[in-house]
């Protein structure tokens, strides 16, 4: 009979025994590696950021629903926003650099793609707004490559301020904010929708001659949206994040604090003199034409000719 085999007894005895062959990985070891070796603890903390983020959004709407109105919504919008740029801005009680600010500016980039991708546009447009910060902006740094793409993506999805982001309010229309599980899929911009869901009349007809332009049946669509936003989100209420209770930081203090980053110079790459300085060179020694044309000359005929003072 044709053995099957491809080494015999003798050579498995001679070959193989006393080798230690390592177990076969399962697949579960092996996605687990993997992912251990391109997943670090930058990546946990931006997804724990942007549920935190996504949590404090509902909490928003299940508040403006408790309330019976967003009159104090603007103030903690606007505590946010600064307080977020108080982040990229500051490093803890160290000093801050350009490697400090570039690493900030990165985190934040990152949980304003992922918090768009998961439709919380709350927290993308807060993050966009804190990275386009004045005191952002006026800072020489090197961006990262993805954020000229996603800065255009944040601009065709909300639009401008001076059309009060009228593109993300007729865009909202046609979402479906229902989940498969109950819950809230689709949560839309309280600082482009807090227009509509303040009860003041006067402030509507100005956002309205601002230019959001647009008609009585979509602004009614819109506050309904929101009405039933805000009851589906009316058990999250009080889970906000820390970032919208405090106060809102100065933007004297945002612009202060961007005039103090300065860029980390090292002194192993300082220059060092290897040479000893030349001396300073006389007056007559300097290369200009004057000192040229001075030179070998005598005194001149009036000192020599002068007259006595007698």
């Amino acid at each position: 009979m044709k053995r099957t085999r491809t080494l015999s007894d003798q050579g498995c005895q001679l070959f193989l025994d006393g080798m230690f062959c390592a177990p076969s990985l399962k697949k579960k070891t092996l996605r687990n590696f993997l992912f251990s070796c391109f997943h670090s603890d930058w990546d946990d903390k931006i997804e724990q950021v942007v549920k935190s983020c996504r949590l404090s959004t509902m909490a928003l709407y299940g508040e403006i629903w408790e309330a019976g109105g967003a009159d104090n919504i603007p103030k903690r919008l606007d505590a946010g926003i600064t307080n977020t740029v108080k982040l990229i801005l500051s490093n803890d009680d160290k000093k801050v650099t350009k490697k400090t600010l570039m690493s900030n500016y990165r985190f934040f980039l990152q949980v304003m793609r992922q918090a768009h991708e998961q439709n919380d546009h709350q927290t993308a447009m807060m993050m966009w707004l804190a990275l386009t910060h004045m005191s952002v902006e006026r800072l020489d740094f090197k961006r990262p490559k993805k954020h000229k793409a996603l800065m255009e993506l944040m601009n065709e999805t909300y639009g401008a301020s001076n059309t009060c982001y009228n593109k993300h309010l007729i865009s909202m229309l046609d979402k479906d904010i229902m989940a498969l599980n109950g819950g809230v899929n689709y949560l839309p911009s309280l600082i482009a929708c807090s227009m509509f869901m303040n009860n003041k009349t006067r402030f509507s007809k100005a956002f309205k001659v601002l230019g959001h332009r647009l008609d009585s049946h979509s602004v009614h669509a819109i506050k309904g949206l929101l009405e039933v936003i805000s009851v589906l989100c009316y058990a999250n209420r009080g889970a906000k994040a820390h970032l919208y209770e405090i106060e809102p930081t100065a933007p004297v203090d945002l612009f202060e604090m961007s005039c103090a980053i300065k860029e980390k110079r090292s002194p192993k790459n300082k220059l060092k003199r290897t040479k000893k300085a030349p001396r300073p060179l006389e007056w007559n020694e300097m290369p200009s034409p004057v000192a040229k044309s001075l030179k070998g000359r005598g005194q001149s005929v009036y000192v020599v000719n002068k007259r006595d003072v007698n």
